[in-house]
């Protein structure tokens, strides 16, 4: 429990330090604009009757994908 404690106020004194970075800004951006998008898309499809488990596949793949270039572009 206590390593566990330690862990998380360092994460979170990081977190406090890089709160001015532009590449962490621009992150939490994209994160919550690309959150609400898949969300209003997801609903969209949801009430048309379109949303099934291989468009919902598709789709996490592409995020997956655009996760990782932004890992890579962001070192």
């Amino acid at each position: 429990g206590k390593e566990a404690k330690e862990k998380a106020k360092a994460s979170s004194k990081k977190l406090q330090e890089n709160r001015d970075n532009p590449v962490v800004i621009g992150n939490v951006v994209v994160l919550t604009v690309g959150t609400i998008a898949l969300a209003a898309g997801a609903y969209q499809k949801h009430k048309e009757g379109k949303l099934d488990w291989q468009l919902a596949g598709a789709v996490a793949g592409v995020v997956s994908i655009l996760g990782v270039a932004d890992y890579f572009a962001s070192k």
